[in-house]
């Protein structure tokens, strides 16, 4: 897969780097309803060959009728190419996943790449967080497109709201990651885990009863929402039977 999407991809340019980030690749690959089944087994015949193969590690996420597939590139900007070229190296050895390609490729409608950076420095991580849990299989992103002249200011708000979060014993984890190439103007997403819908809800409701008359929660979000300029949410969902580990 990795051979046709570098092919087919638009990269805009990359972005301001976090301190200590982790830099990810996600493959993003947008699914006919109708070819849902089919995409699931070309995904489960690519795993198969990843593991009999060794190959790098990716995690697969489903949200909004797209399939991501998530590949931890390094800690440094130079870290991207060598990956690319690595696992296209890879690709190109195996012609078993050609075959797949061919066999499969119509069950994708299109397939877009984007490159992130993760914001230790902006991420709020409570003190009963257990690192290493990868149990929860619900997640919630928030994608916020930051107005060029305000990214500054955008992440002082956050770290505001991170010691706000810290000061009131906020239970959950939230973390932070930047879009670094792949999209035109600055972007973050926000992304909290869970175990099912229903957890996420009833935690954002004990949430908003903890911040109900809280002015400082109040002014920080005024703030930031004047600094977006588009912000949007949705669900996704894990999906480890599509996903390979290398040990």
């Amino acid at each position: 897969m990795t051979s046709v999407l570098l092919a087919m991809c638009n990269v805009v340019g990359l972005q301001a780097q976090e301190p200590n980030g982790n830099f990810y690749i996600m493959h993003e690959w947008n699914i006919s309803p109708d070819n849902y089944d089919a995409f699931v087994e070309w995904s489960k015949e690519y795993k198969k060959v990843a593991e009999k193969t060794k190959a790098k590690s990716y995690e697969a996420v489903y949200s909004n009728g797209n399939f991501s597939f998530i590949f931890f590139a390094g800690n440094k900007q130079e870290d991207i190419q060598k990956f690319e070229k690595e696992n296209d190296d890879w690709e190109m050895a195996h012609p078993e996943l050609d075959a797949l390609y061919k066999k499969y490729s119509y069950s994708a409608r299109s397939v877009n790449a984007t490159y992130w950076q993760s914001a230790p420095d902006l991420s709020y991580v409570p003190d009963n967080y257990k690192p290493g849990d990868y149990s929860h299989s619900y997640i919630r992103f928030g994608d916020n497109y930051i107005k060029m002249d305000k990214v500054e200011e955008a992440k002082q708000i956050i770290k505001e709201y991170i010691a706000e979060y810290r000061k009131q014993k906020v239970e959950f984890k939230v973390s932070i990651y930047w879009n670094i190439m792949g999209e035109g103007w600055p972007m973050l997403r926000i992304m909290t885990q869970w175990e099912d819908a229903v957890e996420w809800a009833t935690s954002v409701k004990a949430l908003n009863e903890k911040f109900k008359d809280n002015k400082t929660i109040e002014e920080l979000g005024k703030r930031f929402r004047a600094v977006l300029r588009e912000s949007n949410s949705y669900e996704g969902f894990r999906r480890p039977e599509l996903s390979h580990t290398v040990e």
